[in-house]
This record gives C-alpha cells, structure tokens and sequence, in this order.
C-alpha cells in the first residue's frame, strides 16, 4: 500500500510536465500515438472511428481521440502521469488500468 502512495505522489509530481491533459480532438485522418507540433508532443489515446452522415445523407470516416501535451522528453512516467491526471479518481483500480491502457498502446 505505501508502494501505490509513493507511486502516485510521484506521477502526480510528474504530471507537472504535462502542459494540458484530457483534451478531445477529431480529424479525417487516423493520428498516431506521438505527434510532434510546434515544439511540443501530443500523446493520443482512446482512438475511434464513427462514419458521420452530413446533411445531404452522404457519409465519411471520422476519427475522435484523446490527448495530453507533453513537455520535454516524453517518458513512461509523464505518459502514466497524463492518463492519471484525466481521471477523477484517483485509485489502486485507476493506477492499474492505467497501467494496462499503457502497456497496450506501446505494445
């Protein structure tokens, strides 16, 4: 149990390097997992596809996803950091499945 504490006091100290957390974006294109722009890293998670029908009926492939801003080097613990950050609490649960959402995006 104070393994877990210390654990996540770290990432929650980490999670200071994470400029913004938990925000959505969609596009026409699949985004990767990294993306660099403007000098900083974009970790994208959660990614889906929905087929969208505009007003004439006709469809088209959208993808919406998650993502946080990382600064600097982009390490393990900043991305565990960020996906910790967008959850509202903040459990032993939480930490596990954020551990298993990492593993299987990096894998």
């Amino acid at each position: 149990m104070t393994m877990r504490i210390a654990a996540i006091t770290v990432l929650v100290w980490i999670a200071g390097a994470v400029a913004a957390y938990g925000l959505s974006a969609e596009g026409n294109d699949h985004p990767g997992r990294l993306t660099k722009s403007r000098g900083k890293t974009y970790y994208n998670y959660n990614i889906r596809s929905e087929i969208e029908r505009d007003d004439e009926g006709k469809s088209r492939l959208v993808f919406r996803w998650d993502y946080d801003v990382i600064e600097g080097a982009v390490t393990k613990e900043k991305i565990l950091a960020a996906l910790l950050a967008a959850r509202e609490e903040l459990t032993a649960e939480s930490l596990n499945q954020v551990e298993a959402e990492y593993k299987a995006v990096t894998e």
